[in-house]
């Protein structure tokens, strides 16, 4: 099972807040290997664009890094070559 149409669902989540229907909406955090698999990089060559500062935006927390499926996504249309 793919975890990109998991993360699709926990966006379309709602949430009742009293009487009214509140959409959340909390941007995914994607673990290297989930990043890797969704832009189809190896976790070898994310971590040389991470050392070199050249890959996308991500999020540290001591030895865990996890990055946000937006700036994945807008990360990768940044780089897309027209054939």
């Amino acid at each position: 099972m793919s975890t990109i149409p998991a993360i699709r669902d926990k966006l379309n989540e709602v949430t009742v807040v009293g009487r009214e229907v509140t959409k959340v909406i909390i941007p995914p955090k994607l673990t290297i290997k989930q990043a890797t698999a969704y832009l189809g990089l190896s976790p070898k060559f994310l971590f040389e664009l991470r050392k070199a500062e050249e890959g996308p935006p991500y999020y540290q927390f001591r030895r865990k890094i996890l990055y946000p499926l937006d700036e994945l996504v807008a990360w990768r249309e940044e780089h897309r070559r027209e054939a």
